[in-house]
């Protein structure tokens, strides 16, 4: 995996160093004292076909040199290869299904697959948002029709929206899928209105950022009011965790991005333990300047072997983040019990302070006509 490296363009931040610079802190840190280490394997083209199309794997092992790469990249969203891609990508989709294996056989408890390239905006015959094959899905297939889960809960709290999950699992009842993105009313990519809080599907709970610099209080609070009971009346037996730093304190965005400190990651890891005891599967997603995502992975480690973290700073959310919630809750409290609860308790605060009950605001879209939406 340290061999898939971008030839022909040094600006991408995709980087071969992030999961040795990861490693290096882990160890440090001494986090990895009592690890057990998971051989990686290639992953098999059954195993990669669960997800995607046999053209995409023929096209990945067809690429033998720098220009027939970058010239395959070209019309690609936000992608690059190199002739070693292909089989780095094989490795990462293959060992995340191995540690998931180990995990559901008891050999390790919550576990981190340290694994590049990234998964989660790749589907179907579409590698792109520097992924090739979708690592997480892959492996939540591989627990449902060979490990003996019935359902497998997704959670994803990288920067960006992970598109490509989403259309790989999103009309199947054995998977439950959450992702948390920068969405800015469909003005970030992938530009879509797929990605605001009114999806179709009860399986899938989409959290759209509509403000930059979200905290780590904004986020659990989100666990507390709509992930955590959502996901205990639909009672998985397996949480995969698409891990992306970039939502980090001042990663790459700076402050058009997201603002959750390093511990958050670690609190919400440990409060999905709550709901599937030492059946957390972290995969490394995104995430690029190294000071944040060695921090933050030290930290969701911490938070993975149920160490100690520091507190929560508590503080009001903001107000963008506010009215997602409320959306989100009010749209899905016609499929969760759970929700429902939580739409009366907070509809009778609002008239307990004298203000009106609370309506979903018609759906603003900024996204048209900006890019191919994928």
């Amino acid at each position: 995996m340290l061999e898939h490296e971008c030839h022909y363009d040094p600006t991408m931040a995709e980087r071969p160093e992030r999961i040795a610079l990861i490693h290096q802190r882990l160890l440090k840190d001494g986090l990895l004292k009592d690890a057990v280490k998971i051989e990686a394997r290639e992953a098999t083209d059954h195993e990669l076909m669960l997800n995607h199309s046999a053209e995409l794997v023929r096209e990945m092992e067809s690429l033998t040199t720098d220009e027939e790469c970058e010239e395959y990249c070209r019309d690609k969203e936000i992608l690059w290869l190199c002739p070693e891609s292909a089989k780095a990508a094989r490795l990462a989709a293959g060992g995340t299904i191995e540690l998931v294996k180990a995990n559901l056989e008891g050999r390790v408890g919550n576990s981190f697959a340290i694994v590049r390239p990234p998964g989660h905006h790749a589907f179907g015959r579409v590698a792109q948002g520097y992924c090739v094959y979708n690592n997480v899905a892959i492996a939540a297939k591989m627990a449902v029709s060979q490990f003996g889960v019935k359902k497998v809960a997704v959670v994803d709290f990288d920067y960006h929206a992970g598109n490509g999950t989403y259309y790989c699992l999103k009309d199947d009842p054995r998977f439950h899928f959450t992702s948390f993105h920068s969405h800015h009313h469909g003005s970030f990519w992938p530009f879509s209105d797929k990605f605001d809080y009114n999806t179709k599907y009860k399986n899938v709970l989409m959290f759209p950022l509509n403000g930059a610099m979200n905290t780590e209080v904004d986020f659990v609070s989100a666990f507390h009011h709509v992930l955590l009971p959502m996901l205990r009346e639909w009672q998985p037996e397996l949480i995969l965790v698409s891990a992306g730093f970039d939502s980090g304190y001042f990663d790459l965005q700076m402050e058009l991005g997201q603002g959750v400190k390093a511990h958050g990651f670690g609190h919400m890891v440990r409060l999905l333990d709550e709901i599937c005891p030492n059946r957390v599967v972290s995969v490394l997603e995104g995430g690029y300047f190294p000071t944040n995502y060695t921090e933050s992975a030290s930290m969701m480690v911490r938070g993975l072997k149920g160490l100690p973290l520091p507190y929560l700073s508590l503080a009001a959310l903001s107000p963008a983040f506010k009215e997602t919630l409320w959306n989100v809750i009010i749209h899905h409290s016609s499929r969760y019990s759970c929700l429902r609860h939580w739409k009366k308790k907070l509809q009778e605060a609002q008239a307990d302070h004298g203000l009106a009950a609370f309506e979903i605001r018609p759906s603003l879209f900024l996204g048209k006509g900006l890019i191919r939406q994928t």
